[in-house]
């Protein structure tokens, strides 16, 4: 299995693994309870999750938990679907229940903030305004993590719209302005993490599709530091693999 292949199964584990404060110790990842790797068995050909106990002595034996045959001629697409169900049975491992359905609604959306502070959290109101299917959705990861993990829920439901907005040019011109108008409302009046996600959202969205690329520069018209910050985080990306792991799916 190839290195690509690899982090494209952790890469769909990494939110579960951020959420239950697993912290990267070589191969493995640890907390104060469990230890989790991911490993190839070059002989069976079968991508293996395995777990051990963390004590005191340190980490006990490690049993395999779930395995998928994965051959030379598989690749990261097939990798991500074995990321989704090891982090499946990961959950399983950790005791960790799935989100009822009256727990999340009692989860609040996020509001748009008043005055001089503009943060994450008017940005996510408002791309949840413009893509409401993902309100629910909002609602059941908030009450299964804890808190709001937005660069995840970003890069799997905002950008993908986004991506396919930009994609579709003249036939969604109204959409395709109403989004990036927010977008520039918020870079100009945002703080910096929200100024941040913006340029984020749209590198991420137009990231090696030159066609996409000239129509995002149309699109920010004369915000000359907005498309100077889209084209630096589209560098940082190429030349990143751990940032293109995380925001490009």
């Amino acid at each position: 299995m190839n290195i690509e292949c690899y982090n494209a199964i952790i890469a769909e584990m990494q939110v579960l693994l951020d959420g239950q404060k697993f912290v990267k110790d070589g191969e493995i990842f640890k907390n104060e309870n469990k230890a989790v790797k991911v490993f190839y068995d070059e002989d069976r050909k079968t991508v293996n999750l395995a777990v051990a106990d963390v004590s005191e002595d340190g980490i006990g034996d490690f049993a395999t938990v779930n395995s998928w045959l994965f051959g030379d001629d598989q690749g990261p697409k097939d990798a991500t679907s074995v990321g989704v169900d090891f982090a499946d049975t990961l959950r399983g491992e950790l005791g960790i229940k799935k989100a009822s359905r009256s727990v999340a609604n009692n989860i609040a959306l996020p509001t748009s903030e008043k005055g001089d502070s503009i943060t994450l959290t008017t940005l996510t109101q408002k791309l949840l305004a413009i893509y409401p299917q993902y309100k629910d959705t909002y609602k059941e990861e908030v009450a299964k993590y804890g808190k709001f993990l937005f660069i995840d829920f970003y890069t799997r439901y905002f950008i993908p719209e986004i991506k396919a907005l930009i994609a579709g040019g003249e036939a969604n011109r109204k959409q395709l302005k109403k989004v990036f108008d927010m977008l520039d409302e918020i870079y100009v009046q945002g703080d910096s993490a929200a100024t941040d996600a913006v340029v984020m959202v749209i590198a991420a969205a137009i990231y090696g599709d030159e066609k996409a690329i000239e129509t995002a520069n149309n699109q920010m018209g004369e915000n000359t530091h907005m498309k100077i910050s889209v084209k630096e985080m589209l560098a940082q990306i190429k030349s990143n693999k751990k940032l293109a792991a995380a925001l490009i799916k």
